[in-house]
């Protein structure tokens, strides 16, 4: 939950003007984003898969909610299929069906991202 507070912050808009990025980078607001952006999925599935349905939390749906709804860029069209099934996101399926397949993109996303050639920890194709 901390990390989807943070990454909701006004210092996250995407919205935000070059001048005031430059005032937040030079006054520590983007200190925690590599961790935040990197690890609010993982940690979300974490919760999710050791919880039972009844034992999601309500901020934490609401939090889900509110993040992807203010941070999604636009529509997102993709070739994955968005509702496969996902252990940690079962819980989601019924109850909150919209919320359960940008859950389930942003998992595809992600497993897109680490079978790249790119590799940001050498800065280079490998």
């Amino acid at each position: 939950m901390c990390c989807l507070t943070y990454l909701c912050q006004d210092h996250h808009d995407p919205e935000i003007e070059d001048e005031s990025i430059t005032a937040n980078i030079l006054s520590g607001k983007y200190r925690l984003h590599d961790f935040a952006a990197t690890m609010w999925l993982e940690l979300t599935e974490k919760v999710t898969s050791l919880s039972k349905l009844e034992d999601i939390p309500e901020d934490l749906v609401n939090l889900l909610q509110t993040f992807l709804s203010e941070r999604t860029s636009g529509p997102y069209n993709d070739t994955t299929n968005g509702d496969a099934s996902l252990p940690g996101f079962e819980s989601f399926k019924k109850r909150w069906p919209g919320l359960h397949s940008v859950l389930c993109k942003s998992v595809n996303f992600r497993q897109l991202c680490s079978k790249s050639e790119y590799r940001q920890d050498q800065g280079e194709k490998s």
